[in-house]
């Protein structure tokens, strides 16, 4: 997810929940962590991820975990190919 993708995606949080639009402008986490996930995905093989997570600020124990891939590597171009594939792919590539 590129900075644009991620305004987008602030922007129709913040139209759709007044909590979130309160929560994002008041900068209210009660912690954050990030790092660095490795998967291996059966189709596409290894992902190196950068993780971003961030706590509700109301207790409740809801987190938000976002991970992104590093423009034009190998685990963007595997993340691409995952997000094209429609239910009628996945269920050919299962039998």
């Amino acid at each position: 997810m590129d900075l644009l993708e991620l305004a987008r995606l602030v922007g129709e949080l913040s139209v759709q929940d007044a909590d979130f639009r309160t929560w994002w402008a008041e900068h209210r986490v009660n912690s954050a962590g990030y790092g660095t996930k490795h998967y291996r995905h059966r189709l596409v093989g290894d992902l190196t991820l950068d993780c971003d997570t961030w706590s509700s600020p109301d207790g409740s124990g809801q987190r938000l975990m976002v991970l992104t891939a590093e423009p034009g590597s190998p685990s963007d171009d595997a993340l691409r190919i995952l997000g094209a594939w429609t239910p009628e792919r996945a269920a050919e590539a299962h039998r």
